[in-house]
């Protein structure tokens, strides 16, 4: 509501309308649903790094004569194997609460 209403409960203007894009994480269940994380992704240096550790691979088992699975159980099996990490780059850029209140 912070950001999503242009108009307060009281009828005043809403001066933190469209500040922020609010993206709800599926992840977030359980003891964790009232988080809530705030991240200035507007600048050019990002608060997290993302390294790429190996390009993706396209997997595909579906040669009888090399996958047990395809010959015996007639299964074709196909993925992406790839390598990655993720750390903090600018932790000033984010913030996060557990939503309890003080």
């Amino acid at each position: 509501e912070i950001v999503e209403l242009p108009t307060l409960p009281t009828g005043g203007a809403n001066l933190d309308y469209g500040t922020a894009e609010v993206i709800v994480n599926p992840w977030l269940v359980g003891e964790y649903a009232a988080y809530w994380f705030l991240v200035d992704g507007s600048r050019p240096i990002k608060p997290f790094i993302l390294q790429r550790r190996s390009d993706p691979e396209w997997v595909a088992r579906d040669d009888p004569t090399t996958s047990d699975t395809v010959f015996k159980e007639n299964v074709f099996v196909y993925g992406v194997y790839e390598r990655k990490a993720v750390g903090y780059l600018y932790w000033q850029l984010a913030y996060g609460s557990t939503g309890a209140g003080s």
